[in-house]
């Protein structure tokens, strides 16, 4: 494979804060690709091929969780903590183990390039976080909490329709 073909990464990060209160809502890390390559264009065929649909599921999914599972776990309540402020963490759940990059082997087979950990870290009010990180590295992708945000006078279903 030449680098040509390599799937290159520019990491940015997204933000959003409540406008009225300045509490974190989400920090996403934002991944784009450098360029339309052979890897994505393998990704968007299997993707858009229905018969091939567990093949997908399967490549997506990363397998067991490392045997150090505690330590990522660890490293998820970190982040949490940073992120909820005033509050204590309460628990810390492990969702599951899912890829978070890809790249194509010497016969041209899509294989998982890079993987992450899911967690659900909730805080003393009941308010929860979504935490992924790095299998890898042990770095923070995104901490998510939209999903148990109210942000009044805001439709979710139908954005700009108060």
């Amino acid at each position: 494979m030449t680098d040509s073909n390599r799937v290159v990464y520019h990491p940015k990060y997204s933000f959003t804060i409540c406008a009225v209160s300045g509490e974190r809502i989400d920090i996403s890390q934002m991944i784009s690709h450098a360029a339309v390559n052979d890897v994505s264009a393998a990704l968007r065929e299997l993707h858009n091929d229905v018969s091939r649909r567990d093949e997908l599921v399967n490549l997506r999914s990363a397998g067991q969780p490392p045997e150090n599972l505690d330590e990522y776990a660890q490293a998820a309540k970190d982040f949490a903590a940073k992120h909820f402020i005033g509050t204590e963490i309460a628990s810390v759940e492990f969702v599951n183990a899912s890829a978070a990059g890809f790249d194509l082997d010497e016969n041209g087979k899509l294989f998982v390039a890079a993987q992450q950990l899911l967690f659900t870290v909730t805080d003393s009010t009941g308010r929860e976080a979504e935490v992924a990180i790095n299998r890898e590295t042990k770095d923070l992708l995104r901490i998510i909490t939209q999903h148990n945000d109210v942000v009044p006078g805001y439709n979710f279903e139908t954005p700009g329709v108060g």
